[in-house]
């Protein structure tokens, strides 16, 4: 199974920590999207941090994969 799980950075709060497939704005073979909404108690660079588990498969095999994520959001 797919799952996006995202840890927030301090003073800021999600909707949702662990997202799945049907949470996605976009999921296809081709690639997904996910939107992590949030809520920040104060301005600044936020720098979020997630674990994104997926399977890549063929015919006979599916290989599970772990990537560890990082992206910063400006706040305003």
């Amino acid at each position: 199974p797919t799952i996006l799980e995202v840890s927030p950075p301090a003073g800021v709060e999600i909707v949702k920590a662990k997202l799945e497939p049907g949470d996605a704005a976009r999921f296809e073979e081709a690639g997904a999207a996910f939107e992590v909404k949030f809520t920040a108690k104060e301005a600044g660079d936020k720098k979020f941090t997630a674990t994104f588990k997926f399977a890549v498969c063929t015919e006979t095999t599916c290989d599970p994969k772990r990537e560890t994520l990082a992206w910063n959001v400006k706040v305003q």
